[in-house]
């Protein structure tokens, strides 16, 4: 069992680390709307954010907000993709695998419980 992805934009949201804000009230209300929001609803405004989000847009902007070429974005992009489709495709296999399925098992948590507890 990992960390929850609740609990990893939750603290994405809260840290302070990966955002930007115009001033310190801005920062502070989005955290204390953000950072009380229940694991139900960081799912849901998860989703409707990914539903929400138009990546063709984000990419064709993404280089000029970056003052990149966007040919040389474009060939990076490819290239990316290239590189990284086996290394997807071994992670895919691997998860399908019965030695994942058998470690993906495991409680190490139950089992730390277990061996602190006094006999």
């Amino acid at each position: 069992m990992g960390i929850s992805r609740d609990y990893n934009l939750k603290n994405v949201l809260c840290n302070g680390t990966f955002l930007e804000f115009n001033s310190t009230a801005d920062k502070e209300a989005f955290e204390n709307i953000s950072c009380a929001l229940t694991p139900q609803e960081l799912r849901e405004t998860r989703k409707a954010f990914q539903q929400n989000l138009n990546v063709e847009k984000l990419a064709s902007k993404l280089p000029q907000a970056l003052d990149l070429n966007p040919v040389e974005t474009f060939g990076l992009v490819s290239k990316t993709v290239v590189d990284a489709l086996p290394v997807i495709e071994q992670i895919s296999r691997l998860q399908n695998s019965m030695l994942f399925n058998a470690a993906n098992s495991l409680d190490f948590r139950s089992d730390i419980i277990a061996r602190s507890a006094p006999l």
